[in-house]
């Protein structure tokens, strides 16, 4: 069908030149939505490919841990079962009171060993998987370091070291009592683990504006610049190692952390070379004026040897 022109035949070559025109504009725009598509699958395939990069990294990263962890649990915890099981053919092949005494220690000794390991695995995971929940209250942080102390101070009489306090009164926390106490254990633990005989752990509480702050300093060979950068991280082995052939599985400072921080408080270290080094914990202050009129049971001072020093200062020094 021959179609018959309705414009003069002059214009022939403009409308011809219009049409063509037209027609690469259409294709130059068909061309650019085409390429922003292009570009925004493009753009996505990346961003799938870089989630999947950081996805296979993650799980590379907790199959080691895996590893590592199976490794800590395997070694651990074989070397104290062949202990227990040395000392239990030895247990039925004397009569020597004094020998089944110093076997039924050294299997206990062990046996402790092997629990504190189970429960820092089991801490790590409940954390980690959010079902470690605290229960914050009002604390009496005097009454819980001295309790601390007293925990740890059957080892500070091994090793001959001396327990340096000062606490000022009145430090009330809002804290988990318990968390509170398993933070402090372990950096008291370590502070003596990590220091040679016949030295003094440091260990003071003051009030910092909002805060209640503790600090445990010991007299060890302090911690390297590289070791400070990794030293809350979980299954970390220091290069300074326990001076009494103590155990160390590398997960204490990191429930630390995250029970510091599961409580709106803080962990820091501080150490150099040859210096020592000193952790200070904080810790939110308790604003409320009523104290309670008796503490619990649980966190009262067991111990003796309570001396009252000047100012608002009280001092407990425990020696071997």
């Amino acid at each position: 069908i021959k179609l018959t022109p309705t414009y003069d035949p002059k214009w022939q070559g403009i409308v011809s030149a219009a049409g063509y025109l037209g027609l690469v504009l259409f294709m130059f725009i068909l061309g650019l939505i085409f390429e922003r598509g292009r570009r925004t699958a493009f753009a996505k395939l990346e961003e799938t490919l870089a989630q999947l990069a950081a996805s296979n990294e993650h799980l590379l990263h907790l199959n080691n841990e895996k590893n590592e962890l199976m490794g800590i649990a395997a070694h651990d915890l074989r070397n104290p079962l062949t202990v227990i099981l040395g000392n239990s053919e030895l247990l039925t092949m004397t009569k020597d009171p004094n020998m089944i005494a110093k076997l039924s220690q050294n299997t206990r000794s062990v046996a402790i060993r092997m629990r504190d390991l189970i429960a820092n695995l089991l801490d790590v995971n409940a954390i980690e998987q959010g079902k470690f929940v605290v229960k914050v209250e009002r604390c009496n942080i005097q009454a819980l370091l001295e309790q601390s102390l007293e925990h740890n101070q059957s080892a500070a009489n091994r090793k001959q070291s001396v327990f340096k306090v000062g606490i000022s009164e009145g430090l009330w926390a809002k804290a988990d009592r318990a968390a509170v106490m398993q933070i402090m254990d372990n950096l008291i633990s370590n502070a003596l683990k990590y220091s040679p005989p016949n030295t003094t752990v440091h260990v003071h509480a003051l009030p910092e504006k909002d805060n209640i702050v503790i600090n445990v300093r010991d007299e060890g060979p302090g911690i390297s610049d590289a070791d400070q950068k990794k030293l809350f991280q979980k299954f970390t082995r220091l290069t300074a190692r326990p001076t009494g052939g103590e155990s160390s599985t590398g997960l204490g400072l990191a429930i630390v952390k995250k029970l510091a921080e599961a409580m709106a408080g803080s962990i820091q270290c501080r150490s150099a070379m040859g210096a020592g080094s000193t952790f200070t914990l904080r810790l939110p202050v308790s604003t409320e004026k009523d104290e309670p009129k008796q503490l619990p049971q649980d966190v009262k001072m067991a111990g003796r040897n309570v001396v009252e020093l000047p100012g608002a200062i009280t001092g407990l020094q425990s020696r071997n």
